[in-house]
């Protein structure tokens, strides 16, 4: 995911510069059921700081409900993936050994 988000990086700046007003409320999701309110500006909630991207999964069904709820305008950043349950596989990938929720096998690929 941080691969994916530095790759991005100008764009995510650019468009955080777009959205970011007094009213803007930020949202941090992870394992965590309802997802707390975060500071955007503060390093440890910058999208491009690495040390973001250590949860195995993220629960996202809670965060869109409270970024829908009122039909005011809302974004949602995601990486597209979405699991659902709580199913962990224990994956190999360029030699190292990962946990997570997304099943990233070539198994029923074509």
């Amino acid at each position: 995911m941080h691969e994916g988000i530095m790759a991005s990086a100008d764009f995510i700046r650019e468009l955080l510069t777009m959205v970011n007003t007094l009213k803007t409320i930020y949202y941090k999701v992870g394992s965590a059921d309802v997802p707390p309110r975060i500071n955007i500006n503060a390093t440890a909630n910058i999208p491009w700081n690495i040390g973001n991207y250590t949860k195995t999964r993220s629960v996202l069904d809670e965060p869109i409900r409270q970024i829908t709820w009122d039909n005011r305008t809302a974004v949602f950043i995601t990486d597209f993936e979405l699991v659902k349950g709580s199913q962990e596989l224990q994956i190999v990938q360029n030699g190292k050994t990962f946990k997570t929720s997304i099943d990233i096998s070539t198994q029923g690929r074509k």
